[in-house]
């Protein structure tokens, strides 16, 4: 029971009177909320990635091989998704600053637990229960976003908040490494948990319960922003959520979005290894090739609710409509690619495509290779990032 009361989001309390006070308190808790989601969610790939940079060195020590390595992933993407469906639930309930923390303080211990322990079924435990308490991460973030930002703001904020994607896997892919690589693989996830587990601390002190429990309006109010249809009964939150289940247009979406995931994952999974067998990198040239890629992708991910904000009147779905086509486009160049130096190129194309508009320097450089792409050629994935 005193486990559940400290998830549980905390009860209304009057509005503040002083609306100086009151402004100056929204303003703030908006300002520490976005922060402590941007950057700590960034960790939350730092502790699910290390394992991607640790792969070959564990592999070559005889410690795990490609297919315990391939059933420990599975552990975690299982987990990962069911994870996901239920902590999605549980944040219309909980208190999202104590429920995100949590869940990277235990990934966290588990990293450090990873780094003094070889046996396979100890990883593929260990690994599938951290894919539970990943989940914690994505949907609760978006769920603080509705919370603390209104209508117009959220495609924005949402787009800025995806750019922690790229900025945790560009740790892991870059930083990581170089410590896996001049040490050894446990103490890869040795510094990957310590740095985790001391954001993760940090992320109990930013992050913020709904504003209603600080005795603030919500933000449909604050900013008068209220959306055109809204639910009859407000309290009725179990009415809300049928009502998503039973939407076909989610379960279309949800299909995209495996699809999407595989790539990603396959990506953020498999690349390095990929690049150190097939194109004979070593362990910081991957690193640094698939970091590279990440700057693509965080421009892409901070420009895309821009794009959708101010071009389309906040309809996401054309945006994720046209960035999703020239997403594939990069995936057929990353499969055709025919050289080191073509391929070394493609990944930062793939990543860009997931999450944004093609830059003129990406654009130049298809052109050096005998490829044109159109002056206003943008993408988008089908997917809500996580």
């Amino acid at each position: 029971m005193i486990l559940l009361d400290f998830f549980r989001t905390a009860a209304d309390q009057p509005l503040l009177e002083d609306k100086g006070a009151l402004r100056r308190l929204y303003e703030r808790k908006r300002r520490e909320v976005f922060f402590g989601l941007v950057f700590g969610y960034s960790f939350y790939y730092v502790c699910r990635l290390t394992i991607s940079v640790a792969k070959k060195p564990m592999i070559d020590e005889g410690i795990l091989n490609p297919q315990q390595l391939g059933t420990i992933g599975f552990a975690f993407f299982l987990a990962y998704a069911f994870g996901k469906l239920t902590n999605g639930f549980l944040a219309d309930w909980s208190h999202i600053g104590r429920l995100m923390s949590t869940g990277l303080l235990v990934s966290s211990v588990i990293l450090l637990i990873l780094g003094f322990t070889k046996a396979f079924l100890v990883f593929a435990v260990l690994w599938g229960i951290n894919g539970w308490f990943q989940a914690m991460g994505s949907a609760p973030s978006g769920a603080s976003i509705a919370q603390w930002f209104s209508n117009k703001e959220r495609g924005t904020r949402y787009s800025i908040w995806s750019g922690a994607h790229p900025i945790g896997e560009g740790i892991s892919l870059v930083f990581v490494a170089a410590v896996v690589s001049a040490l050894s693989w446990e103490w890869g996830f040795w510094v990957a948990g310590g740095v985790s587990l001391l954001v993760a601390l940090w992320m109990f002190k930013l992050l913020a319960d709904r504003p209603r429990t600080y005795g603030l309006p919500t933000v449909a109010d604050y900013k008068n922003d209220h959306p055109t249809e809204t639910i009859a009964d407000d309290h009725d939150v179990n009415r809300a959520q049928l009502g998503v289940i039973r939407n076909p247009y989610i379960w279309i979406l949800g299909l995209s979005c495996s699809g999407v995931y595989v790539a990603r994952y396959g990506i953020n999974s498999w690349g390095p290894m990929y690049l150190q067998e097939a194109k004979d990198y070593t362990l910081i040239t991957a690193g640094l090739v698939l970091g590279w890629a990440k700057t693509f992708e965080l421009g892409g991910a901070i420009t895309s609710g821009i794009v959708s904000d101010r071009l389309f009147n906040s309809r996401r779905n054309i945006t994720t409509l046209l960035y999703g086509l020239l997403m594939i486009g990069g995936l057929v160049l990353l499969y055709l690619g025919p050289s080191t130096h073509l391929t070394s190129f493609d990944p930062a194309v793939k990543s860009h495509f997931q999450s944004g508009p093609v830059s003129e320097a990406l654009r130049q450089s298809f052109a050096g290779k005998g490829l044109a792409l159109p002056r206003n050629a943008s993408i988008e994935t089908a997917r809500q990032k996580d």
